[in-house]
């Protein structure tokens, strides 16, 4: 939950319009490498637990001929996905490496605000999406107090029914398919990108 490695997000031309340069950069500290092989290793002990015995059959993947730590992590490297919730691409702060301020205010650059999971500093120990949700209403009353919510006029969020069903009116755009990591994108004045087919 806490990886060493650290991604950037760059500016790929001074065009607004223009998709960012993101580098993930997994497994580029290898102390996230040795991380993840013991945490294989962690499950493959909870997964021989005798309480598991009626369920277990086999090791599917990696397979039990895969016990050294090269082979280990090696597998780790051709399989590791992203649990896609990155954060601290606008990190809130007030030194050097901060992009906003406590007022979500981008420094250095009138009239833009951030306002989403990249703002948080490092990554929380629970899942990114209900910590938003949790600081969803203090950024909701920083930008309603600056006059930012009257400019915009719109609610990110589809309000539902109890059906879950969208409900639609001249406050509520309708929904589209974000890009991950749209914090950069919000950065330069873009709010959502359709993703290609």
């Amino acid at each position: 939950m806490r990886p060493h490695s650290r991604d950037t997000v760059r500016l790929s031309s001074a065009q607004p319009g223009a998709l960012p340069r993101l580098d993930p950069n997994y497994l580029g500290d290898d102390r996230d490498l040795a991380t993840m092989v013991q945490g294989l290793r962690l499950a493959r002990e909870i997964g021989q637990a005798g309480a598991l015995d009626d369920w277990r059959a086999y090791e599917m993947k990696p397979g039990t001929r895969t016990d050294d730590d090269a082979a280990l992590q090696a597998y780790v490297r051709r399989s590791l996905a992203s649990y896609f919730h990155p954060v601290g691409t606008c990190r809130i702060g007030e030194d050097a490496l901060a992009v906003v301020d406590r007022h979500l205010r981008v420094h250095g650059v009138g009239g833009l605000r951030v306002a989403d999971g990249s703002v948080m500093p490092s990554i929380p120990s629970a899942n990114t999406n209900a910590t938003v949700f949790v600081r969803s209403p203090n950024a909701l009353r920083t930008c309603s107090a600056a006059g930012v919510l009257d400019a915009m006029r719109c609610c990110p969020f589809p309000r539902a029914d109890p059906d879950n069903r969208p409900v639609r009116d001249r406050h509520v755009p309708p929904p589209v398919r974000a890009r991950p990591l749209t914090a950069p994108c919000a950065a330069a004045g873009i709010e959502r990108h359709e993703l290609p087919e």
